[in-house]
């Protein structure tokens, strides 16, 4: 979402640290980002982490790759811009329904789609200060 974010300012991503699937993703969506994996997922709680020795190398290692990068392109992608969450709860979800513009997918997942990724993205904020659980949006 970040990415985004920046990208629509003509902004590109030139590093991503994290788990094996954040990298992985980051490698299929930003055109020459450099990563650094520094764990691997076990499940959504639980990953099996590098020392922070070896970690930190990794991570500047990348970091050294990205600066000598070329041309970055930015993430930048055409609108309309939809987000979906869901939630632990079917209360949760429907906490957070008085937003216009939202609507319940299901018991536990509700969506939105918007012209305006900023706007968009400031309903996210929004519904996640509100909710009153942690979704499952990974």
């Amino acid at each position: 979402m970040n990415a985004t974010l920046a990208g629509l300012k003509g902004i590109p991503v030139g590093l991503v640290t994290g788990d094996d699937l954040t990298c992985a993703e980051a490698e299929s969506l930003y055109a020459g980002v450099q990563t650094a994996r520094v764990k691997t997922v076990v499940d959504r709680y639980t990953a099996r982490c590098l020392s922070p020795q070896v970690a930190k190398e990794r991570i500047r290692e990348a970091a050294l790759r990205a600066a000598d990068v070329g041309d970055l392109s930015p993430y930048a992608p055409e609108p309309p811009y939809s987000f979906t969450i869901e939630f632990a709860t079917a209360s949760s979800a429907a906490s957070v329904l008085f937003f216009p513009g939202l609507e319940r997918v299901d018991d536990r997942r509700i969506s939105w789609t918007h012209e305006d990724y900023e706007t968009a993205f400031k309903m996210f904020i929004g519904v996640m200060r509100l909710s009153r659980s942690d979704p499952d949006y990974g």
